[in-house]
């Protein structure tokens, strides 16, 4: 029987909504794929949304008492890791720390399920390349296991740099454990192998995807205007700063309506809120609708015509709403961070700097009001989901992939 253990943060939980809107696109394909399919979560809190088998032990051995957690970290890694923490920022040493934690816990509860194994064919599966996929490699190869074991990359498991950090903890040690190291974009791919070249047979992008699809072409209408985005609202996405660009565009084209819709909720609200608030506009309508599930957010976008997805992160892996947009054939305005370079081009949208200002900003919409060639831009949008983001055949070859790195025992 093979089974799948996948790792992850806290899926099918709701404590962290992001990570649902990622996983419950992928779960339907690893089912066809194996027998079993068993999620282990660090953080299982919230409501359990989905009706999948989980394993709560990992969860369990976690919440053993942090003090002894941090004396056993310091002494997790490589002495070439424990130097790199001495003297490290704060927020290194807390991250070096954490996923020491993670690690010893992982490879205990990697123990279990080899030894505990009764004719399985165990798969290890992780979402985030953090502590938790090192102690399970750790475990594996210390039992020369033939069970694989492949993670993900996205994006602060991925890009130190973007989140002030000197580099990630055990990244060396962990690469040369795990037997696949799947970043979500190209560009992390090529981030990683830049760093780590000697690896590059190891390393090797996995794309995204969703299903749920529409081929919805229109030229665009005058006087009216419609743009969508959905984020969390933290300092990252700067959902502040769409708002400005709204503002600024609506000003500057007055004779047309705008209306923008926002998904998703988080600490920077009140920025959002206060700047559309003391505009005193009248041809802007918003709506900050808060967390919405996924499915209502594709059924929106099916049933309506939005003419474009608006998206100024400062850094990203492979964001899932964009994917979202374009197989719902709408138009991306987005910063060219991390993979959403590879979703956006100036055929089915806009790539614009990610230190991009508002007038910037405003000004790539109000061109795009009066660009020739808006049908083509909506048709090349949803070409670019068929070719790169279809669900059925991204997830598919990522579970031959898992497949096909199992080590029959002689």
């Amino acid at each position: 029987m093979k089974t799948l253990y996948v790792l992850t943060n806290n899926f099918p939980f709701t404590f962290n909504k992001g990570e649902c809107t990622f996983l419950e696109k992928e779960h339907k394909f690893l089912e066809e794929s194996f027998d079993r399919v068993i999620y282990v979560p660090l953080h299982p809190f919230g409501e359990k949304a989905y009706d999948v088998c989980c394993d709560l032990r990992l969860s369990k051995l976690y919440q053993r008492p942090k003090l002894i957690a941090a004396v056993l970290g310091l002494f997790s890694g490589t002495v070439a890791d424990f130097k790199k923490s001495v003297g490290a920022p704060y927020e290194y040493l807390k991250l070096y720390l954490n996923w020491s934690w993670q690690a010893n816990v992982a490879e205990l509860w990697t123990n279990e399920i080899i030894s505990a194994e009764k004719g399985e064919q165990p798969f290890f599966y992780s979402w985030w390349f953090v502590g938790t996929t090192l102690g399970c490699a750790r475990a594996l190869k210390k039992m020369n296991h033939q069970s694989p074991i492949v993670t993900r990359a996205h994006g602060y498991d991925l890009y130190p740099e973007d989140y002030g950090l000197p580099d990630l903890p055990f990244r060396r040690q962990s690469i040369e454990l795990v037997d696949f190291i799947s970043p979500d974009s190209l560009a992390g791919s090529k981030y990683l192998i830049s760093k780590f070249p000697e690896f590059r047979h190891k390393i090797g992008e996995h794309l995204l995807g969703i299903e749920q699809n529409i081929e919805r072409y229109y030229d665009l209408r005058k006087g009216r205007f419609t743009i969508c985005s959905c984020s969390s609202m933290i300092d990252l996405k700067r959902v502040d700063l769409i708002a400005e660009s709204v503002v600024k565009v609506c000003k500057s084209n007055s004779e047309t309506n705008f209306y923008w819709r926002h998904f998703g909720d988080g600490p920077d609200r009140y920025k959002v809120e206060s700047i559309l608030k003391k505009s005193t506009i009248s041809n802007l309508e918003w709506e900050l609708q808060g967390h919405v599930p996924s499915s209502e957010i594709l059924e929106f976008y099916k049933s309506n015509d939005i003419d474009l997805f608006l998206h100024l992160s400062r850094t990203e892996g492979t964001p899932v709403a964009l994917i979202e947009a374009i197989a719902h054939s709408i138009p991306v305005l987005s910063t060219s961070a991390g993979g959403c370079q590879e979703i956006v081009n100036n055929k089915n949208g806009k790539i614009i700097p990610i230190n991009c200002s508002a007038d910037r900003v405003a000004s790539e919409i109000s061109s795009l009001l009066s660009r020739p060639g808006y049908l083509q831009m909506r048709i090349n949008a949803h070409r670019t989901w068929r070719t790169s983001y279809n669900a059925e055949i991204n997830y598919r070859k990522f579970c031959s992939l898992i497949l096909g790195l199992y080590r029959p025992s002689i």
